[in-house]
């Protein structure tokens, strides 16, 4: 079974990680119901075989986490089997073709990836500290994942690289600038916020802003008084800034606010007594 060519490899694959996922989100759930739990043996297997429908499944968020990836592996493997894991020969047996025309491999590079898994961390960071930096970095995914699609169509929409790069930066650029810019201001921001809110004193938050302000005016001169560096270095600039920013906005969430002092309390009136004194 595991060398016939009806099973793809792209399928076999995917469905051992879903039968492992499975297998981990029972054992998982199993062993909560047996430990924390005063079911019975029978509910407590019951439980997550039934999906939480004819007894528990322990810690909910272990076991929805690895059914949710159980769920999401099977996907990939019935979407690699039904397209035969874009196998040339199938696919000109379907179109009853002797070949298929050759493709193009996509040219350049893009951060679309790197941009989206960064975005990712934001989000777990944002929901970690309760801070808008959760919708901020949902845009910017969203956002990124659109700048990908639109780079895979642009590379494939002619024979002609340059033409193909042409009309990517011709759809791209008009939108490009103030979309990134927002975000990029959001995420600086947000993240800029958590570190100053980490200072232990005022004094250091002052400093850190003026440090950080210094750096990014500095960063700005240099990449507008060198029109000629390369748009990849530019890039690679912009990614580490962002990579810091996050860093010490994850430290600072590490770290904790610091005490803030109360002065809503001070100078403010007594409460007039109702009670009611003799003349």
């Amino acid at each position: 079974m595991t060398r016939s060519r009806m099973l793809t490899f792209g399928f076999r694959l995917f469905f051992g990680f879903a039968i492992a996922f499975w297998g981990a989100a029972f054992l998982a759930a199993l062993g909560g119901n047996l430990v924390n739990t005063d079911q019975g043996p029978m509910d407590s297997v019951l439980g997550p075989l039934s999906v939480g429908w004819k007894g528990g499944v322990g810690n909910h968020v272990a076991f929805s986490v690895l059914l949710t990836a159980s769920a999401a592996s099977g996907l990939i493997g019935g979407m690699l089997i039904a397209f035969r894991d874009a196998d040339a020969e199938a696919q000109a047996q379907v179109l009853r073709s002797e070949s298929l025309p050759l493709t193009r491999a996509p040219f350049g590079v893009s951060f679309a990836p790197l941009a989206i898994a960064l975005l990712g961390v934001a989000v777990l960071v944002g929901l970690a500290a309760g801070s808008p930096l959760v919708y901020v970095a949902g845009i910017g995914i969203i956002g990124a994942a659109f700048v990908w699609l639109v780079r895979a169509w642009s590379n494939r929409a002619t024979g002609d690289d340059a033409t193909n790069s042409e009309i990517y930066h011709r759809f791209m650029d008009p939108l490009r600038l103030p979309v990134v810019s927002l975000i990029l201001i959001g995420f600086v921001v947000v993240g800029l916020s958590r570190i100053l809110l980490a200072a232990p004193s005022a004094a250091a938050a002052v400093v850190i802003f003026s440090v950080v302000g210094g750096l990014f005016f500095l960063a700005a001169i240099g990449l507008s008084a060198r029109p000629q560096i390369p748009r990849n270095v530019q890039t690679l600039v912009v990614v580490a800034g962002a990579l810091i920013i996050l860093g010490l906005a994850i430290a600072g969430l590490a770290i904790g606010e610091r005490e803030f002092k109360d002065y809503s309390q001070e100078g403010a009136v007594a409460p007039m007594s109702s009670e009611v004194y003799p003349a």
